[in-house]
C-alpha cells in the first residue's frame, strides 16, 4: 500500500499507468474493500503536474478512464513540444530569385488600376480611354 501512495510518474504515461495497476493489483488481493475512487484519485495524484491537470478537470472514475485521459494529454504535449522547437519558415534560395525578377511596382500598380476602374464605373465612363460611356462607345474607342 506504501509504495502504492508513494508511486510518481518519472517516464510515461504508459509506464506508471503499468507500474500502478501491478502496485493496485497486490492491494486488491489482500484487501478487495478499496472502491475505484480511492484507486483513481491516487492514480490522478500521481501524474505529472503538466498531465495531472486535465484528467482532475475531466473528473473519471475508474483508472481505466483516468489513464486513457493522461495518454491523450502526453501526446497533446509531445506534439506541442514537437510544433515549438520547429525553425520558423525559411523561404528556399530559388524562390528568392524569382520574387526579385518581379517588377516590385506591380502590387502598388494594381491598386491605383482598381481605383481608377471603380472611380470611372461610378461616373459613368469607358474603363478604357476615360471617356463619356454611351451606347455604341465601344466601337468608336481609341484605347480599345
Amino acid at each position: 500500500m506504501t509504495e502504492l501512495l508513494q508511486l510518481k510518474q518519472t517516464g510515461s504515461v504508459e509506464e506508471y499507468t503499468t507500474q500502478f495497476q501491478n502496485l493496485q493489483y497486490g492491494v486488491t488481493m489482500h484487501n478487495a474493500n478499496y472502491d475505484d475512487m480511492f484507486f483513481t484519485q491516487h492514480y490522478i495524484m500521481g501524474l505529472r503536474e503538466d498531465i495531472r491537470g486535465m484528467v482532475e478537470a475531466q473528473m473519471p472514475t475508474t483508472v481505466l478512464t483516468a489513464s486513457t485521459l493522461a495518454k491523450v494529454q502526453q501526446k497533446v504535449l509531445e506534439r506541442s513540444k514537437t510544433k515549438a522547437f520547429k525553425p520558423p519558415y525559411q523561404p528556399r534560395a530559388y524562390n528568392q530569385q524569382k520574387t526579385d525578377a518581379r517588377p516590385q511596382q506591380h502590387s502598388s500598380n494594381l491598386w491605383q488600376d482598381r481605383q481608377l476602374r471603380d472611380y470611372r464605373r461610378n461616373n459613368g465612363l469607358c474603363f478604357y480611354c476615360g471617356d463619356k460611356f454611351v451606347p455604341g462607345h465601344i466601337e468608336v474607342c481609341s484605347k480599345r
